[in-house]
Order: structure tokens, then C-alpha cells, then sequence
């Protein structure tokens, strides 16, 4: 059994955890592509906006049934959290709205009142 030692971590490991004609182990390669990724992933999917909203439009347009049917299957699963969530979000909108009308009541108030 031949080892290598990793140029990363430092640890000496069996040859087939590398790739070929690389010196750095598998798990180090895989954690640096994964932080690598993290970091870049807002850029790219602005700099790439267009051709990712193509790819899932098509992907939609494809798979149009199935998305469909996943959707329905998990609406009824969840009834009734769905539900709950609108609900609550439905109040919340009815507060923002009744605020922003007091906001506006009250400046048009002070302006009368000049």
C-alpha cells in the first residue's frame, strides 16, 4: 500500500484518497471547494441572473407536471401551516397598511393645521 502526504493538512494517506497527480488529499480539495463556493455564490448568480432564470424556466417548462403535482402533494400534507402562515401574514399587511394611513392622517393634520 503506497502513501502520500497531503501539502494541506499535512496527514500521510493512502494513495487512492488523492487525485491523480495532485498533492493534496481528497477531504482537503472538497473543503476548499465547498468554502470556495459559499463565497462565490451571490456573485455568480448576479453575474449569471439571465442564463439561471433561462435554465429554470426550462427546467419548469420540462418537468411542468411533476413540479405540479409535488406542490399539491405538499400543500396537503401541510394544510393546515400553510394556512396559519397567510393568516398571520395577512395581519401583518392589514397592520402595515392601517399604520401607513395614521402616518399619512397625521401629516395631512399638521399641514391644515399651518
Amino acid at each position: 500500500m503506497e502513501t502520500k502526504t497531503c501539502s494541506k493538512c499535512g496527514v500521510v494517506k493512502d494513495v487512492e484518497l488523492f487525485r491523480k497527480k495532485k498533492n493534496q488529499c481528497k477531504s482537503c480539495v472538497t473543503e476548499y471547494q465547498r468554502k470556495y463556493h459559499r463565497k462565490h455564490r451571490r456573485k455568480y448568480r448576479q453575474e449569471n441572473k439571465e442564463e439561471l432564470n433561462k435554465k429554470k424556466r426550462k427546467y419548469y417548462e420540462e418537468n411542468k407536471e411533476e413540479i405540479n403535482k409535488k406542490q399539491r402533494k405538499y400543500y396537503e400534507e401541510n394544510k393546515e401551516e400553510i394556512r396559519e402562515r397567510h393568516r398571520k401574514w395577512r395581519q401583518e399587511k392589514a397592520k402595515e397598511k392601517l399604520f401607513i394611513m395614521l402616518i399619512k392622517m397625521m401629516s395631512l393634520n399638521k399641514k391644515d393645521k399651518k
